[in-house]
């Protein structure tokens, strides 16, 4: 009987560790989540617990592998703030963080994103203009982006219609808004008479004091062009003010 002399057991042993040390590389080639034969059990159980993926619990089945259970994120509830920002439309939440941009509580992008920027800003608002309602209610916290939006409208001295708009519209007859009292009724005669320049007025003034009526009735005539420029974005606006009013 022949034996291998040390030399040649060295070489042999040296050949065997070449051809593992390149199955491994070409196993890690080939080991990937959309074809896992090649992948050790230790790397499928690991990708199982981040990639839901049929192929990987099929494998682990068939290799009889106990796995631990996927991780999953754990999504953070939205508050009732948060809730109420996102109930109005990306226009009117842009228009919440310009006002509170004005009154120097936010400084942050102007993008109707509830970010922390944006939910520091309104709280604070809530502190220093509304009484520090309980945010925590979600029907304060409606009102409260209500009013935010209602202070905007109201720093907009002619609704967002320039003045250029305005002499297009109706010539040389601009009237500025009276500061005559005048009533819900009084709106509601003019508007079933048509007289929709008059009853545009006092939806104006009866508006930005929170009658929700008179805001609906600014957004009805905003929507059909009735006595004024037809703005759509206006319209939605004070509609949607008037329904959060209402709650």
């Amino acid at each position: 009987m022949k034996y291998f002399n040390i030399r040649t057991i060295s070489v042999l042993l040296l050949l065997l560790l070449n051809i593992n040390v390149f199955a491994s590389a070409v196993s890690a080639t080939t080991c990937k989540p959309t074809s896992v034969a090649n992948c050790n059990d230790e790397l499928i159980c690991t990708w199982m617990q981040y990639i839901p993926s049929q192929k990987l619990n099929k494998e682990a089945n068939r290799r009889g592998l106990s796995c631990a259970k996927p991780v999953m994120k754990q999504s953070t509830p939205r508050t009732p703030l948060h809730t109420a920002f996102l109930s109005v439309s990306l226009n009117e939440r842009k228009l919440v963080q310009e006002e509170l941009t004005k009154l120097d509580l936010y400084d942050s992008k102007i993008d109707g994103l509830f970010g922390p920027g944006t939910n520091k800003a309104i709280v604070a608002y809530n502190d220093e203009y509304f009484g520090n309602v309980d945010i925590e209610i979600r029907s304060e916290s409606i009102k409260l982006i209500a009013a935010i939006l209602r202070r905007a409208a109201q720093d907009q001295s002619t609704y967002n219609v320039t003045q250029k708009d305005l002499l297009e519209s109706h010539g040389n007859e601009i009237q500025t808004i009276t500061a005559e009292p005048k009533t819900l009724t009084d709106l509601a005669s003019y508007f079933e008479e048509k007289d929709y320049k008059s009853a545009l007025k006092i939806a104006q003034e009866l508006a930005i004091t929170g009658d929700a009526e008179a805001q609906a009735y600014l957004g009805k005539m905003y929507a059909g062009g009735l006595g004024t420029l037809q703005l759509s974005k206006n319209a939605h606006m004070w509609f949607n003010i008037a329904s959060l009013n209402e709650i």
